[in-house]
């Protein structure tokens, strides 16, 4: 939009140049409606892309009145026109009711058109129509050379799954190694999820040659990405001295990073480390709390080793009947210790 910025000059220059500031915003308007009608013309004489531009701005209301069922015109008009853009854009007004009533069956047509005329956007969403059944028979057979050939066009979430169904032998045959160099192609495109699923791969020699320092690397990228898995991997990693020099105290703050991020066993470790004063200064109510968020998020160790701080007043005030119900959420959780305490 470029009203915002005009509005702007004109209230720092209200009291001196009031009719600079209505010139400037007119000139606007005018320049606005120039283009539109510049480029209605233009969509009129079959020019598909100015179809595309124009819907486009009445998607956005950029120098047009918002109205999302023109742009849905101009896009059948641009993508009959052959330009795989406005298909795509019409496809997913199609799919999630934008401008038009909603239809899955004709998104996935029109993104089959664009997927054709190289969008990579529109091969990545038709091949999530076919593994999802959406539109289409599911067929994760006709998903995975989609993903292919949006991978291949630059479309990095394409890249990620046909890692995934290289892995899992989803619609193509299983390929660890084939898996790997496409987590790989989506990791240096920025991809978080494939970054962590490489480093696990160079981890355990699942379709590369173990590396632990390659996967520490990539498990730093990710988490400095904000994937709490890939921090609390890394902690462990530097906790451990995998594949970098062991460093306690950054592998708490990795534990806090992940913890931040949501994972309970990141809560976890670093409560074990506040409770034994390793990497961080011993602060056993600080222990406490970091269990009740682990358990809080399905930990089960978690909520035994919170159980026993309040059985034993470690960090909190003792409390034996609050004991007693974390025991017991902690062996309904899976902690197998905690079930004989529950039980006695």
């Amino acid at each position: 939009m470029r009203f915002p910025v005009s509005r702007w000059l004109c209230l720092a220059a209200l009291v001196f140049a009031l009719p600079a500031c209505a010139t400037t915003a007119s000139s606007t308007s005018r320049d606005d409606a120039q283009r539109a009608a510049k480029l209605h013309a233009a969509c009129d004489r079959g020019e598909a892309v100015s179809c595309y531009d124009l819907g486009a701005d009445y998607d956005s209301g950029d120098g047009v009145p918002k109205d999302e069922a023109k742009a849905a015109t101009l896009y059948a008009k641009g993508c009959d026109g052959g330009d795989a853009k406005s298909c795509f854009n019409l496809g997913v007004d199609y799919d999630s009711g934008i401008g038009v009533a909603g239809d899955k069956p004709r998104a996935a047509v029109l993104w089959a058109k664009a997927c054709d005329g190289r969008d990579a956007s529109a091969c990545y969403n038709l091949a999530l129509d076919y593994d999802n059944g959406e539109g289409v028979a599911k067929s994760e057979a006709r998903a995975a050379p989609l993903y292919a050939k949006a991978c291949d066009a630059g479309n990095f979430k394409g890249c990620f799954n046909l890692g995934v169904d290289y892995d899992d032998g989803l619609g193509v045959t299983k390929d660890k190694a084939r898996a790997a160099t496409y987590y790989a192609k989506a990791c240096d495109g920025g991809h978080v999820g494939a970054c962590y699923n490489l480093a696990l791969d160079y981890d355990n020699a699942d379709g590369v040659q173990k590396d632990e320092a390659r996967a520490a690397t990539l498990y730093a990228k990710a988490c400095d990405a904000d994937s709490a898995k890939s921090c609390y991997n890394l902690g462990i990693d530097y906790d451990d001295g995998i594949g970098v020099a062991k460093d306690k105290a950054h592998a708490a703050s990795l534990y806090s990073k992940a913890c931040d991020g949501g994972h309970a066993g990141g809560c976890y470790n670093l409560a074990i480390d506040y409770d034994n004063g390793e990497g961080v200064a011993k602060d056993e109510a600080r222990g406490a709390t970091l269990y009740a968020k682990g358990c809080d998020g399905g930990d089960s160790k978690s909520c035994h080793n919170l159980a026993v701080d309040y059985d034993q007043g470690i960090g909190v005030d003792r409390d034996k009947s609050h004991a007693a119900i974390l025991y017991k959420k902690a062996c309904n959780a899976g902690a197998v210790d905690a079930c004989k305490t529950a039980g006695r």
